[in-house]
């Protein structure tokens, strides 16, 4: 497969610098297997990029949805990788489209902030955490 010049790989990248880098992007490729929540793809989408993903579990869980905010190709299948990139590549009106489905749906969902911080307060009282550390005490 030929890659274009625009396209960089950097290798392993600190944690400090992703924020940045994930701004600079249109288009974030992910192409774990698996994923426990697909946390990647929410900073991805959070920082404005669209998400071309080769997974299904990110999709069962709810993070993306194929032609929303995301593209959603097949597991180890490189020329549907190449198509999905291609288009977000050649076509800004698209990638803007899915853009506004990530905004949305992180606004919106049970991964924005609120919902996030509600599933939190509900969750600590009763946690593992929390009776352990009750005997600290």
């Amino acid at each position: 497969m030929e890659v274009p010049a625009s396209v960089r790989a950097l290798g392993h990248v600190d944690h400090r610098e992703m924020g940045a880098l994930l701004r600079d992007a249109d288009v974030f490729l992910e192409l774990s297997e698996w994923q426990a929540l697909g946390l990647t793809t929410l900073d991805a989408m959070a920082c404005g990029c669209v998400p071309v993903v080769a997974t299904s579990s990110e999709v069962g869980g709810g993070v993306v949805e194929h032609g929303v905010d995301a593209l959603v190709v097949a597991n180890r299948s490189e020329a549907a990788l190449v198509e999905a990139t291609g288009l977000l590549v050649r076509s800004q009106r698209e990638r803007r489209r899915l853009q506004r489905g990530g905004v949305g749906r992180l606004g919106a969902s049970r991964f924005g902030e609120a919902a996030v911080a509600r599933s939190w307060r509900a969750a600590l009282p009763t946690s593992t955490f929390a009776t352990c550390r009750s005997f600290a005490h």
